[in-house]
């Protein structure tokens, strides 16, 4: 067996086992490859991952910022910790190579703003391969803002997991492989109605002209597409994850305007957008404007007491 094989396998069994336990496969899948494909074409006579091969493919890969980097390199950390760990003679590296990782800061659009961005949404004209590509994208970006989904969340929704009488929408094995039901909005499920009319026969929800279901790559790539149609020139671009942070401090805003108990209300959040943890909930109090984090009759102290001290989104 090659080298490249044998890495190859250890990675697929690594995967398995990651997935076994929860992960999704998605996590590994933007550098390891990558590296594995480096040793075995840079050191195919090897038989073990060294010190020089982790440098030597850092200062091979074009990184787009510091935190990409740092990311990779938990990355290529889990693959050499888990290779160690099977007996594998591998290279781990230690705190030398650790970068702390800046804090994203996600972009929260205004009302106008949103108002623009979704015009530029409906402006969107069909494509020679994609003929419903102006029903799918309008459909599909308001149902990550009004429901507060992943961005790979509504991809992987199959018809049958929409209810168009109810509103219920069962979102299958996302973050961690945990399953759990939403309900849409009236707006929302009669948007979805309409679009069912359109749409067809099909398997997934949102679907291909070939019958297989979007990839949040190509999400990426509309989004950018609808943001530069809409004219807005914001100060840090948005992306597709920007409508989920949206829906999140829209909602507390308008129970903070409604003067309605934020902390009762917190763990239904968190449920709702399918946090594993609630303090990643909680995130998103930090990013609402000062006057209503000060807001009066609402203690964010004894919040984080008992909540405990917010983490990155998820």
């Amino acid at each position: 067996m090659t080298f490249l094989n044998s890495l190859t396998k250890d990675y697929e069994d690594m995967v398995s086992l990651k997935e076994a336990l929860g992960f999704s496969r998605s996590t590994y899948a933007c550098y390891i490859p990558d590296f594995i494909n480096y040793c075995g074409k840079h050191y195919s006579e090897s038989n073990a991952v060294t010190k020089e091969m982790v440098i030597r493919w850092l200062d091979s890969y074009d990184f787009s910022s510091t935190n990409t980097r740092t990311r990779a390199l938990i990355n290529i950390r889990t693959f050499t910790k888990y290779l160690a760990a099977t007996g594998k003679q591998s290279y781990v590296m230690d705190d030398e190579f650790s970068i702390p990782i800046i804090p994203y800061v996600p972009v929260i659009m205004k009302d106008e703003e949103l108002k623009q961005f979704f015009s530029g949404v409906d402006i969107t004209t069909k494509s020679s391969n994609l003929p419903l590509k102006g029903y799918i994208l309008p459909v599909l970006f308001r149902m990550i803002f009004c429901c507060g989904l992943r961005p790979a969340e509504p991809l992987k929704m199959r018809c049958e997991d929409v209810n168009l009488s109810t509103g219920d929408v069962y979102i299958r094995q996302s973050k961690r492989r945990a399953d759990r039901h939403i309900l849409m909005s009236d707006d929302m499920r009669n948007l979805c109605r309409r679009y069912e009319l359109i749409a067809g026969s099909r398997e997934w929800f949102f679907q291909r002209a070939d019958g297989k279901p979007f990839n949040t790559k190509w999400l990426g790539h509309q989004f950018e597409q609808c943001y530069r149609n809409s004219g807005l020139q914001l100060p840090k671009a948005p992306n597709t994850y920007s409508l989920r942070h949206c829906f999140a401090t829209y909602t507390m805003m308008n129970w903070i305007d409604e003067k309605k108990d934020i902390m009762t209300l917190l763990p239904y959040l968190s449920a709702y957008m399918g946090h594993t943890n609630i303090k990643h909930t909680l995130y998103y109090v930090h990013l609402l404007p000062e006057r209503l984090r000060k807001s009066i009759g609402i203690d964010w102290d004894k919040m984080d007491s008992i909540y405990g001290e917010a983490e990155d989104y998820e």
